[in-house]
């Protein structure tokens, strides 16, 4: 049970942790696509 609770809290770490490199990745690619539209 407490195996089963340990899993499920790494899932959600691990969960938001890509949800966090998601967004970065798509601010980074969104702020150089402009800079490039820009020039």
């Amino acid at each position: 049970m407490s195996g089963l609770m340990s899993f499920k809290s790494v899932n959600k770490g691990i969960i938001s942790y890509l949800m966090i490199f998601l967004l970065s990745a798509v601010s980074i690619f969104y702020i150089s696509h402009k800079s490039v539209s820009l020039i």
